[in-house]
């Protein structure tokens, strides 16, 4: 019978991690192993991780922990499928593996491993050797010009919110349309920050209820605060002018408690842009 390999994850219970055959089975690894009812039943005798691996019949199982599965990727890439562990997104092209980091610097285990890396658009150093690491992983970390930079911070703005409006056969509220009144922010957008990058986000954190983004007067995006950031491209580099109706409990309009209450008003918390990078990655080398 041909060994072959796969890998699994599972989240943990009150109970130790635990595995279930049909059957009879040949079990090797760290584990113990019980015939209950008919069944195999393997209990592991560690903690999951990138190395922990039980051998049923023939058929090695990778059993990862939480932390790891949860960026974990299967990618068809350097000649055939792979598993992925990336801190950052990462996705297939033509067979080379594509990272897509909002961060300088990009954590990625490769397995089975790769020998050497070709790096567009970033670098990529080894870390670890694939015959040095269990399992035949390869360790890499990426290099791009990518991460976040802070602009200037507007804070608490002076503005008048229209009167609400309601219609239809629910009487709901209507969205404003009236921004005669609102906010305005004028965000400069250095070229030094967005050249090079594959992408460009205006991450806008505020608080207030709906805002505008617009460019030479037409609108660009729209944001109905809800709690979370607001996320706008500029990756062309062009300046932004926000528009920002401000918060009023007098509405009826409603938000989801966890990020209750709001703040009357209309206040900006932070303006950054994140940059995002492309690396393809291609490989020069295969594991041995």
């Amino acid at each position: 019978m041909a060994t072959t390999s796969s890998w699994c994850s599972r989240r943990r219970t009150a109970s130790p991690w635990s595995l279930v055959f049909t059957g009879e089975a040949s079990v090797t690894g760290p584990v113990t192993t019980a015939t209950v009812d008919g069944h195999t039943v393997v209990t592991l005798t560690e903690e999951p991780s990138e190395t922990t691996v039980v051998d049923i019949d023939g058929t090695r199982i990778l059993i990862l922990d939480e932390a790891s599965a949860t960026r974990a990727y299967v990618l068809d890439v350097f000649g055939r499928e792979r598993l992925i562990l990336a801190d950052q997104p990462v996705t297939a092209t033509a067979g080379d593996l594509v990272v897509h980091p909002e961060a300088p610097l990009t954590s990625l285990a490769i397995l089975p491993g790769v020998g050497g890396l070709a790096a567009a658009g970033g670098t990529a150093a080894r870390t670890s050797s694939p015959a040095a690491d269990a399992l035949t992983w390869s360790r890499w970390t990426v290099s791009a010009a990518a991460g976040p930079v802070a602009l200037d911070t507007p804070g608490d703005l002076t503005a008048t919110a229209p009167s609400p409006e309601r219609g239809g056969p629910m009487d709901r509220l209507s969205a404003p349309t009236d921004f005669s009144d609102a906010a305005r922010v004028e965000v400069a957008i250095p070229a030094s920050v967005v050249s090079g990058a594959d992408r460009a986000l205006l991450r806008v954190e505020w608080t207030g209820d709906v805002g505008r983004a617009l460019r030479h007067g037409e609108v660009v995006s729209d944001h109905f605060w809800h709690g979370r950031a607001w996320d706008i491209d500029v990756t062309d580099g062009e300046d932004v002018t926000l528009a920002l109706l401000p918060w009023s409990d007098a509405t009826g309009v409603w938000v989801d408690p966890s990020v209750r209450p709001v703040p009357a008003g209309v206040s900006v918390r932070a303006l950054t842009i994140h940059r995002i990078g492309r690396v393809t990655l291609s490989a020069t080398e295969e594991a041995r």
